[in-house]
């Protein structure tokens, strides 16, 4: 007999077989009582004799209830710990000291926690995107540069990279054709950059970041077409969701986008990034937070993320604010 007719045999007698009610009690108080420490026992009080593991699906079908419900009642202790992190990261974020900055050049103003330092307010993101462009329509038919992203100007020191530094963006290689298109859907994105603005909390390990980037659109775009002209190819991108919806910010309807690039060592010095894509009609805006990903499970992340909403939520365009002040 083969291996998966074992398995399918094995399958068969466990969902077959009955379970008497006060087994059923007794599993139900090991999973209330200890999660999925228990899962062990739990799997052979079920009568569970195959040689490979039991799914969640299986386990909640004999016990008449919902997967969803079972992976609760395995992962409670955990879940809960979670929520007091993410309520006590709340918390600490509505205690931080703002202080509103004011880009003239670029006509917003945004808050940023007082021990944040601007480090960028410039226009001269113009001039390098198009060196950027330039670059990239004089490379050869079966080569093009790497995109230029917020990918991350941190340097290994923890110092932002000079903003003159686009070597090593600008390697020319190899590409597939989906890479070429997505090389050439980036050249247009920063070709529409007209200023970028930064800032940091200084000298932390956490290198926590922000970076404003303001577009002068070739045509009216939404949110979500800024998006998709910023995202990465599925395979840079090691964890991300999926675009949301239904963040205003300043009266805009912006798409929301968390991720992390791809990595082949381990994961604790890679940037996770919170952007949020903001356009109104031939004006568009990137708002780009990161922060180290940390020890584990996001910690750093989901620490900083209050902060992050913080910050975006604060961003007001000048102009806007301008008019309701003459109105009034």
């Amino acid at each position: 007999m083969s291996n998966d007719n074992h398995i399918d045999l094995a399958i068969k007698e466990f969902m077959e077989k009955p379970l008497p009610p006060e087994s059923r009690s007794e599993v139900m108080k090991l999973l209330h009582s200890k999660g999925s420490v228990a899962l062990n026992e739990v799997t052979r009080l079920l009568g569970w004799k195959g040689s490979y593991g039991i799914t969640n699906h299986l386990i909640a079908q004999k016990l008449d209830i919902t997967e969803g419900k079972l992976k609760y009642l395995l992962h409670r202790d955990y879940l809960s710990t979670k929520a007091k992190e993410r309520r006590m990261a709340e918390s600490n974020a509505k205690r931080i000291a703002f202080v509103t900055h004011i880009s003239n050049k670029l006509n917003f103003s945004i808050s940023l926690p007082e021990n944040w330092r601007v480090i960028t307010d410039t226009h001269e993101w113009s001039r390098l995107a198009q060196e950027y462009l330039e670059h990239f329509l004089e490379s050869k038919p079966g080569e093009n540069p790497m995109r230029f992203s917020r990918y991350s100007r941190l340097s290994d020191d923890g110092h932002i990279r000079p903003l003159t530094d686009f070597e090593e963006r600008l390697v020319a290689k190899e590409e597939y054709r989906e890479r070429k298109a997505n090389a050439e859907q980036h050249a247009r994105l920063e070709k529409m950059a007209t200023g970028l603005f930064q800032a940091k909390l200084p000298d932390h390990n956490d290198e926590a970041f922000v970076e404003v980037t303001r577009m002068q659109l070739d045509s009216p775009l939404t949110a979500l077409d800024l998006y998709e002209l910023d995202k990465y190819l599925p395979e840079e991108v090691s964890w991300g969701n999926r675009p949301k919806k239904g963040m205003v910010v300043d009266g805009l309807s912006g798409v929301a986008y968390y991720h992390m690039m791809s990595y082949d060592h381990s994961p604790q010095d890679e940037p996770v990034f919170f952007n949020v894509y903001l356009a109104d009609d031939l004006d568009g805006w990137i708002l780009s937070c990161q922060c180290r990903y940390g020890d584990y499970n996001f910690k750093t992340f989901n620490r900083y993320k209050p902060i992050f909403r913080r910050i975006i939520s604060s961003f007001k365009r000048l102009h806007i604010m301008h008019t309701v002040e003459t109105k009034t």
